[in-house]
């Protein structure tokens, strides 16, 4: 009955996507006020352990391929485990993956981890932002490393007053790397040679709305494929 719920609720916003799933080594969580104990004694904390992100995660990327959404990933020191389990969809699902996108959002991956993701795995997108992203020392190796149509930027900022500001200085600072002018102003017809940042931010965002992607050839029958049997199991979906 819920999965019915949600199938007629995902029919009616034709538009949405999946997001924003989570691939993390663990989170502590503060216990709830009713489990607090007297002062002088030791509260203990949950704790959100991977296999519990990526089981979680992995049932929202099934619902994602069955209703054809885009879906958005924030892996939180967790590069390799969240390139298995999009290898792992990948040959379970085949084609159908690849109807998709994937957008790493604020990807915290090394400039070498997104070399070889965006390689093996032609549906993902790269999305990064300043109050992220920012922190990292090899954030300008990271976009120089990304293909010129797999990049995308955003603020990730909480308050929506800033969200535009940060969409901007992210911009410049991919067109600074990329060597892209960045438009003054509009102006209809340009050759792919003209074309600025933020025409070419958009067109890798309408690719990454469109879905629909190649499958790599090198890997086209390994995706026809049953998937192998996996020892944690798979999720109901």
């Amino acid at each position: 009955m819920r999965k019915e719920n949600l199938r007629r609720g995902m029919g009616k916003l034709l538009a949405s996507h999946q997001g924003d799933l989570k691939v993390s080594q663990g989170v502590s969580r503060p216990p709830p006020s009713c489990l607090e104990r007297p002062q002088g004694h030791v509260t203990l904390s949950y704790l959100t352990f991977r296999q519990h992100y990526r089981y979680m995660t992995q049932a929202q990327l099934e619902l994602a391929v069955e209703f054809e959404r885009n879906a958005s990933i924030h892996s939180v020191k967790s590069q390799q485990a969240t390139t298995e389990l999009l290898q792992k969809m990948a040959r379970k699902h085949g084609e159908r993956w690849y109807r998709i996108s994937i957008d790493m959002h604020s990807c915290g991956f090394s400039p070498e981890m997104w070399r070889d993701t965006e390689k093996k795995i032609p549906n993902t997108f790269l999305s990064l932002s300043s109050v992220i992203n920012g922190r990292s020392s090899s954030l300008r190796k990271l976009i120089e490393i990304c293909g010129p149509d797999r990049i995308l930027v955003e603020s990730d900022y909480n308050r929506v007053e800033c969200c535009t500001e940060k969409t901007v200085e992210m911009v410049y600072l991919v067109a600074d790397v990329k060597g892209w002018a960045v438009e003054k102003e509009w102006v209809e017809s340009l050759s792919d040679e003209e074309r600025g940042a933020v025409r070419r931010l958009e067109d890798n965002w309408k690719r990454f709305r469109r879905g629909r992607h190649k499958v790599p050839e090198s890997k086209g029958r390994r995706t026809r494929k049953l998937l192998e049997t996996d020892s944690e199991g798979e999720p109901d979906a």
